[in-house]
Formats: C-alpha cells, sequence, structure tokens
C-alpha cells in the first residue's frame, strides 16, 4: 500500500522532541484526527470504516504542518450484516477494553484511542502504560489512571468521555433511546447503517467545549497557522524522519525511548477514573509499545502474517 509522501514526520516525534503539547496545539492536531475518524466512519460510502491503530506514530504531517492519517494495516469494514468485528489486533496501549476482551468491537474503538492520543499530546505519556502487554492490558481492562494536576477541566471532562469503558457511554459513540445520536444539545435523526441507533461521531466530539473555539472552515481550507511548519528542503527531503527500524528491535533501545521520568508521575493526581491507583504503572519503561497484538480469524490471520 503506497500513501502520498507527508514531509513533516510523525506526531509522535514532534512530540517526544517537545516533551509535550500545549493545549491549543494538542487541539490543531486533535481537530483535525477527530475529521478524519469522522471521514472513514461516516463518509467513506454506505458502510464505516474503524480504523484501528489511531496513536501519535499513525499521524503524521504535510510539508505545512497539517495533519494526515496513515497505518490503514487493520482497517475494518462494516455493515449492516456485521456491525462488529472480534479480530484483537493494534497496539496495547490504544486498544480499547472491549477489543482486549475481544467481545466485539465497531468505531467507538477508535474514539477511545482518539482519547488515549489527546492525553498523551496533553500529558507527554498514555493513560496506560506498564511492565509488559498483558500488564497494560489489565490496567485498559481496570480502566485505572489519573490526570495530571494541569490538565484543565474542560481535558478532563472530554478524557472522561473518551475514555468510558461501557461503548454505549463514550463520547463519540453516544446513542439515545429513540435512535436519535446527541450532538451538542442537538438531537440529529441518524439511523446509520449498522444497526443500534445513530451515533454523535465527529460532531459530537468536536462539540465538546474542550474544542470550543476552533475554527473549523480555516482548518478545512488549510488557511490556518500550524504551531509547527516542518522545515523541508525539497520534495524528497525525509529529514523528519527517524531510521526505520524493524518491529521487534533491541527491548532496551526501546525502553529507554518510552520510558516515562519519575517527573512525569509526580504530575499525577488524585483526579482518578474506573478506581483507585498510585501511578506505579506508569513509573516504569515499557518496551512493547508499538508492538502488535493478533489474535485473528483465519482469514485476517493470513493478512497479518504479511506484515
Amino acid at each position: 500500500m503506497l500513501y502520498e509522501f507527508a514531509h513533516g514526520g510523525t506526531l509522535f516525534t514532534h512530540l517526544r522532541a517537545a516533551g509535550r503539547f500545549e493545549p491549543d496545539r494538542a487541539r490543531f492536531y486533535a481537530v483535525q484526527l477527530a475529521l478524519a475518524l469522522g471521514h472513514l466512519h461516516e463518509r467513506c460510502g454506505a458502510a464505516p470504516i474503524v480504523h484501528r491503530d489511531v496513536r501519535p506514530e499513525s499521524v503524521l504531517l504535510d510539508r505545512l504542518g497539517f495533519v494526515k492519517l496513515s497505518s490503514f494495516i487493520y482497517v475494518k469494514q462494516l455493515d449492516a450484516d456485521h456491525p462488529h468485528t472480534w479480530t484483537l489486533c493494534g497496539t496495547p496501549e490504544y486498544s480499547a477494553p472491549e477489543m482486549l476482551l475481544e467481545s466485539g468491537h465497531d468505531r467507538a474503538v477508535d474514539w477511545w484511542a482518539f482519547g488515549v492520543t489527546v492525553f498523551e499530546l496533553l500529558a507527554g505519556f498514555p493513560p496506560f502504560c506498564a511492565e509488559s502487554p498483558l500488564a497494560t492490558s489489565a490496567a485498559v481492562i481496570a480502566g485505572h489512571f489519573t490526570m495530571p494536576r494541569h490538565f484543565d477541566p474542560d481535558a478532563r471532562a472530554l478524557l472522561r468521555g473518551l475514555l468510558q469503558p461501557m461503548p454505549r457511554q463514550r463520547l463519540g459513540n453516544l446513542r439515545r433511546a429513540d435512535g436519535g445520536a446527541v450532538v451538542g444539545a442537538v438531537v440529529v435523526n441518524d439511523g446509520g447503517c449498522c444497526g443500534g441507533g445513530a451515533r454523535n461521531g465527529a460532531d459530537g466530539v468536536l462539540a465538546h467545549a474542550w474544542f470550543k473555539g476552533v475554527e473549523l472552515p480555516a482548518l478545512l481550507s488549510r488557511l490556518a497557522e500550524a504551531p509547527l511548519v516542518p522545515v523541508v528542503n525539497g520534495d524528497e527531503d525525509d529529514g523528519n524522519y527517524e531510521v526505520s527500524r524493524l518491529h521487534g528491535a533491541d527491548d532496551a533501545e526501546d525502553a529507554s525511548v518510552y520510558s516515562h521520568s519519575t517527573t512525569a508521575v509526580g504530575m499525577a493526581d488524585e483526579n482518578q477514573v474506573g478506581g483507585a491507583t498510585d501511578g506505579s504503572a506508569r513509573g516504569t519503561g515499557t518496551a512493547m509499545r508499538g508492538g502488535w497484538l493478533a489474535s485473528a480469524d483465519a482469514e485476517e490471520a493470513a493478512l497479518l502474517a504479511d506484515f
């Protein structure tokens, strides 16, 4: 699969260089990511397409600093006959509980991963992190995470809405009993193609107070000022990308790259979601970031084997 070249590198590279983003910068990228997911879920033909690998490494910047969503390895198209899928795939830190439990998932998993990504943009580290993929998965299922003190009330409310363990209570997937999706204070009659009533989708997410003041027309027309314009010396300049490494490279290198300092742990407060936690799972490095979960049916297992 070939993609248009995005000269600006991955969002994760820039996040690692900055440590964490100021809210306005995080919001600039988050709005565009939400719009991209909305396009996959709602506008790509008659049936929604679920991305299933949303994370900072999957978000690229073009030469003007605007977002492009990539990494379509695990995409799945749903339809009325197949409103859910059961393949365990993606990256543990960004996988929704229903995916890890293999109880059947749909596009709601993308909004969970979107929430994890927004958290990471603001904090510099993801909300769920442990020594191993199994321990990380257990933390996700348990729903234990804390928010840093510098998160403002709107950011906290947004993340509580996105990181809801129950898919039907998750922002982006909220549904009314009468089948109308909740979009801000407006009910939209959108029956959807995959049963169970309408969802509030990207419009519902972007109606949240944290996104107040964002000028969508300026973003869509690319007239907004990007917080970072990558340095690009020619059409073939790939200098904003790090040296490629195969998955499964040296674990010690991964651990040093993705470890979380005790300073980051110290920023966590007692605003806990889903249960008590002391933040200890975040205090050590993790070598499994970028590792893939794989528990597929025969057809998809054959496809995954190619990667």
